[in-house]
């Protein structure tokens, strides 16, 4: 693929400089053109000049000879008209000095002449034919024609020798431009021809290659759907396990707790202190073994529960007023606080989106600092939808804020790991899998769980993010 790109790169870049040649000698064709009728153009220039000068000698002697004012008045305008010609061919020879000064003199002899007919016009009408025609034979006005012409007939040849030049070059520029557009086009054509096999053989390779691609990805496929026939297999014969054991696990440590309380009623009494310290110690062990039971089967349903069938949009304030309501007990006990703000309504699991509420509010009141009375707050942490780029969906932020005991930021991975507990069971009972079962709960729903230290710098807050619906 890399040697592909290469050569594609050298066949643009051998494009790109037979469009430059190319380019280079049309643009040079295109400058000579320009000159060779730069140079007719100046031609025509002085052949008007040499020819409106004659005109106006005629309009001039027509009007000597008939006194017919329209001869006048037409020598007077072919006088304007040679002057802008004049004008005209100063402007177009300014880039030749020695063409500027011919023509510069050919002005200066041109209002020579036409000072000196204006006063045969005024000799004529002023002091009579006579006069007029003595001053018009010694007034040297042939003389001036003369030099006009020759000098005209000199700017001309001049002009004449430069447009041979330049069309002599315009000829070669336009057989180099022909060269170099068949050239380009003969080069062109074999380097996109060169292009399209190495593109097709490119193809070919490719399409083998994909071929071979997705031969393998069909084998990976049937690979994998073996595979999770044999997980969804695996996962069902733990989940019978899971209740099997359990069911047999609990029936034991029922009639534990069940023989111990008989025990103690019965007996109390005749046991000693010691004897007595042994069975509150077997009955809090069996309790502590049937809530961990308990939970592991809590965590197993969690994990293994499709929710598909039970999303529902819901209003978190109601669910948290539930949750409120079954942790009663607890509050009063801890003597805690709770506030609500105006939560979102999201789309989820009713159940399991309680027992999430209600996990993380159970932590926020037994986790407490000795010093301060449980506070808790439950807050919509963002109004305005958030959103993860990297998932390209919007969340509802809820903020579960305590003024507890916190959380050390390097533990925040751990704590949401199944039996990982920062404290020991004689500080904070409990089996380490809330937090666990929280998560597992959120990811089913597609969002996220964080834990962040509390805004108000003691505590933490537990920052839950929902699809946004």
């Amino acid at each position: 693929m890399s040697s592909s790109i290469w050569t594609l790169f050298l066949i643009f870049c051998c494009l790109v400089f037979t469009t430059f040649i190319s380019y280079r000698a049309t643009l040079g064709l295109i400058e000579d053109n320009i000159l060779v009728l730069h140079s007719q153009e100046v031609i025509e220039q002085v052949l008007e000049v040499s020819t409106n000068i004659r005109a106006a000698e005629g309009r001039q002697r027509g009007f000597l000879l008939t006194r017919d004012p329209e001869y006048l008045d037409r020598f007077e305008k072919t006088l304007l008209t040679t002057d802008k010609h004049l004008l005209k061919l100063q402007k177009l020879v300014s880039d030749n000095p020695g063409q500027l000064i011919k023509i510069q003199k050919l002005k200066e002899l041109f209002e020579k002449r036409k000072i000196n007919m204006r006063e045969v016009v005024d000799v004529y009408q002023n002091k009579g034919e006579e006069e007029g025609r003595k001053f018009l034979i010694l007034g040297g006005g042939l003389a001036m024609m003369r030099e006009i012409s020759l000098l005209a007939e000199n700017i001309q040849e001049t002009e004449k020798l430069l447009l041979k030049a330049r069309t002599e070059n315009s000829s070669e520029s336009r057989d180099y431009a022909l060269k170099g557009l068949v050239i380009g086009a003969l080069f062109t054509t074999a380097l996109v021809l060169f292009a399209y096999f190495l593109l097709v053989n490119d193809l070919r390779r490719r399409q083998e290659i994909e071929k071979s691609e997705a031969n393998a990805r069909d084998n990976l496929e049937q690979k994998v759907l073996e595979r999770t026939q044999e997980l969804e297999q695996s996962n069902r014969e733990l989940q019978e396990f899971a209740y099997v054991a359990s069911h047999d696990l609990q029936e034991p440590l029922r009639k534990i707790q069940v023989f111990g309380d008989r025990l103690k009623q019965k007996a109390a009494d005749n046991l000693d202190e010691s004897s007595l310290d042994y069975l509150e110690r077997m009955q809090s062990a069996a309790k502590r073994m049937q809530k961990l039971i308990n939970d592991l089967l809590q965590f197993s349903r969690v994990s293994n529960q499709d929710t598909t069938d039970n999303v529902a949009p819901i209003n978190f304030n109601v669910i948290l007023q539930e949750v409120l309501s079954d942790l009663e007990g607890s509050i009063e006990h801890y003597q805690g606080q709770v506030c609500i703000g105006n939560l979102p309504t999201i789309k989820a699991d009713p159940l399991q989106i309680r027992q999430l509420v209600q996990n993380i509010i159970s932590n926020a009141l037994k986790f407490h600092r000795p010093d301060a009375l449980p506070e808790i707050s439950v807050v919509w942490h963002n109004q305005a939808s958030f959103s993860d780029p990297e998932r390209k969906q919007n969340f509802y932020e809820i903020a579960v804020i305590d003024n507890g005991i916190g959380i050390d930021p390097k533990y925040v991975d751990k704590i949401f790991a199944p039996f990982q507990r920062l404290h020991g069971k004689a500080e904070y009972e409990g089996t380490g899998i809330g937090l666990a079962v929280c998560r597992k709960i959120i990811e089913k729903h597609h969002g996220y769980i964080r834990v962040l230290p509390s805004p108000e710098g003691k505590g933490t807050m537990f920052v839950l993010g929902f699809p946004s619906i």
